[in-house]
């Protein structure tokens, strides 16, 4: 019921935002965000939000969106969610490459560094196809903002300090031009400092994180052709909760039933095993040529390494070398067309070539979770939007072939692993209607499709930091999914409303379930989780509205999603229950200040009722709450438009102690308490 009467709360207001006209180039093509004429489930983060989340990582910067939320493995593991789906369900891209990171576990936070690639578009619909298959729930682009061809030289440094874990964040850009209109460079670093962090009424040790991220570009540009070079480096060192592990399977359910450390020690930066270090690296060249304004080519390639060590706790003086070992290459190739030449009509068509290698360096001493594995994968795909007056279509189709050969030994020295082959074809299809210049409604719908990853077919290991021992299943078929979305919108000039839904039968479901069983490992008891499949079925929506009054703005959303079993109707584990979130922005007029403003925050969620006792190791779901933050913020303008801007906020100001349904730490710890922040940032 509580819920509920904030859900018709949030309905009943307005929005703050206008539905302004955005365009936001990508490395692969040019998507209009928010167009009044168009047809397909996006939404772009605001400039003003993520100034307010700068420091955190992807997961923490979405979580207040419509329809997102966050599943997470302890304090420094997020990851985003969309539509109740996560892991490899949803494309992650970069730079327009796509992220290959997470492949290993479903324990791995992605390796992006959002201050490099400052503008956020998410897709919701079954359009994400397009984009490459696995896009089950949905696509998040992350771009960097575009080269600066105009001044020789600038830059932004940001700076930031949080009372929580001690946490301290840096970031330095610095661009201009060396050829006026012709050449353009960009370089940017960041670094990030923590230690443990701090509940209501604990710490919970060994949860620090270390990140140094360094990102370049590169644009020449004269007449119709155009070169960009764009590297990143990712690198970072997160502590793991150690707490969890036990000495037999008694104790290991008292640990479930007591819910928080046995033993908590003071506050400390130290990191010690369990410890997860990974270095990515991504390097991209495009070309581009344009044969006239409504004909382009474009031919790219990319690379990807991704090298991460996991170190355990372990006997003797054998705790310094990593328990796991894997280095992950990826080169993609690709081409794109782009034509416009038909009245009304917009085709985009591309092929590519991929391939992957996935090698465990040896001298662990320990049995890979995973084999040794090569995948390559061919696709093509064509697309096609229409513009009618009020009517705009989009269509698009894209086709791909999946190899994958693995090869490994497990702990009894026996030759595992194989070839598998994977094809499908991947489609969308999608319309929207303008009533009138403030209504408006789109429809879509889309199959998409997913082979069972490495991880899930061969994995024969315990979960880094976590005692659960997964178990994969060679026999696992792709997944097959039918997703249809809708929306109706109403926009005023102060006030708007969007409502959406979704529906979507998935075909040969994979997830993982406990077999209430303990497997005996040197670090302790782990709970055997199992991949199985199922045909499953995913519903719901969100609402989002706000309202502006004067110098008040008012904003709010609420998502709710449903996972059951098709034909059981049994509830699937790991589903966020439903959210709502709200905030009343107060623009406090001064001559002072460019811009002064205060702001509160409240986000709920609900417990979950759907839930299942067998799919889980605690006999129930973690209860409601409530979350509130506060901001003050202001900026100052300064010589030729440059700006500072200065922030205090506070995260959970009421020191709320509570859990998260879709952490796996839930277990055995509580969420971050209060958090006092100051961040500032200036442009020169």
């Amino acid at each position: 019921m509580q819920y509920r009467i904030l859900f018709c709360a949030g309905l009943c207001c307005g929005s703050m935002y206008g539905q302004e006209t955005r365009t936001h180039v990508m490395d692969s093509l040019q998507i209009i965000i928010m167009k009044q004429n168009e047809a397909k489930r996006m939404e772009t983060v605001s400039e003003k939000t993520i100034k307010e989340k700068a420091g955190e990582n992807l997961a923490e910067l979405l979580k207040s969106e419509a329809g997102m939320s966050v599943r997470k493995a302890g304090a420094t593991i997020s990851k985003p969610v969309i539509d109740g789906q996560t892991n490899t369900r949803i494309l992650l891209l970069t730079r327009g490459q796509k992220l290959e990171t997470q492949d290993w576990a479903d324990s791995h936070a992605p390796e992006i560094d959002p201050f490099g690639t400052p503008a956020v578009t998410i897709i919701k619909g079954s359009e994400g196809v397009r984009y490459g298959a696995g896009a089950m729930g949905g696509v998040i682009l992350l771009e960097p903002k575009a080269m600066n061809f105009k001044d020789k030289f600038g830059g932004e440094v940001q700076l930031s300090g949080a009372s929580n874990s001690g946490k301290s964040v840096g970031n330095l850009m610095l661009e201009g031009s060396i050829l006026k209109n012709s050449l353009a460079w960009r370089v940017q670093s960041s670094g990030k400092y923590a230690g443990d962090y701090r509940t209501a009424e604990y710490y919970v040790n060994n949860t620090g994180i270390r990140e140094l991220n360094f990102s370049g570009d590169l644009q020449y540009r004269k007449g119709k052709y155009s070169s960009k070079l764009s590297f990143s480096r990712y690198q970072a060192k997160s502590g793991i909760f150690y707490g969890s592990l036990s000495g037999n399977t008694e104790q290991f359910q008292q640990m479930l039933e007591l819910g928080v450390p046995v033993k908590v020690l003071p506050f400390s930066y130290n990191i010690t095993a369990p410890y997860q270090q990974s270095v990515h690296l991504l390097a991209r060249t495009q070309q581009r040529y344009a044969f006239s304004p409504k004909n382009v080519l474009e031919l790219n390639y990319g690379y990807q390494k991704n090298h991460r060590k996991e170190f355990e706790v372990r006997r003797m003086d054998r705790t310094v070398l990593p328990s796991q070992n894997s280095e992950l290459q990826s080169h993609v190739a690709e081409v794109f067309w782009e034509n416009k030449q038909i009245s009304r009509l917009k085709l985009l068509s591309g092929a590519g070539f991929q391939r992957k290698e996935n090698i465990n360096i040896p001298g662990t001493g320990v049995v890979p979770a995973i084999p040794n594995y090569v995948l390559y994968n061919y696709h093509g795909f064509l697309t096609a939007d229409y513009f009618y007056r009020k009517w705009t279509v989009d269509l698009g189709a894209r086709y791909d072939f999946r190899t994958t050969n693995a090869a490994g030994y497990n702990f009894l020295g026996e030759l595992y692993g194989g070839k598998k082959h994977y094809k499908s074809l991947s489609w969308n299809a999608g319309m929207r209607y303008d009533f009138n210049k403030n209504w408006s409604a789109s429809a879509n719908a889309g199959l998409a499709w997913r082979s069972p990853e490495p991880y899930e077919l061969y994995v024969n290991g315990k979960q880094h930091g976590i005692p659960i021992y997964f178990v994969g299943d060679t026999s696992l078929k792709p997944e097959k999914g039918l997703k249809i979305n809708g929306q109706i919108k109403w926009s005023g000039e102060n006030a708007n409303v969007a409502v959406s839904g979704f529906y979507q039968p998935i075909q040969d479901y994979i997830y993982s379930i406990p077999s209430h069983q303990f497997k005996q490992l040197f670090s302790g008891p782990a709970a055997i989780f199992n991949f199985e499949q199922t045909d499953a079925l995913y519903y719901g929506g969100d609402i989002s509205a706000g309202v502006k009054l004067g110098n008040l703005q008012y904003h709010g959303n609420a998502s709710f999603v449903f996972a059951e079993e098709y034909k059981s109707h049994r509830v699937l584990p790991q589903i966020p229950p439903f959210g709502f979130n709200q905030s009343v922005n107060w623009s406090i007029p001064t001559r002072l200040f460019q811009e002064f403003y205060l702001k509160l925050e409240h986000e709920f969620r609900a417990k979950q009722s759907r839930f299942n006792p067998a799919y889980d190791l605690a006999p129930d779901s973690p209860p409601a709450y409530h979350l509130f933050t506060f901001l003050a913020g202001a900026e100052w303008p300064y010589q030729n438009g440059k700006t500072i801007s200065i922030q205090l906020i506070a995260e959970n100001f009421t020191n709320k102690l509570y859990k998260n349904y879709t952490d796996l730490y839930r277990y055995f710890t509580h969420e971050k308490g209060i958090d006092i922040m100051f961040k500032t940032a200036i442009t020169f």
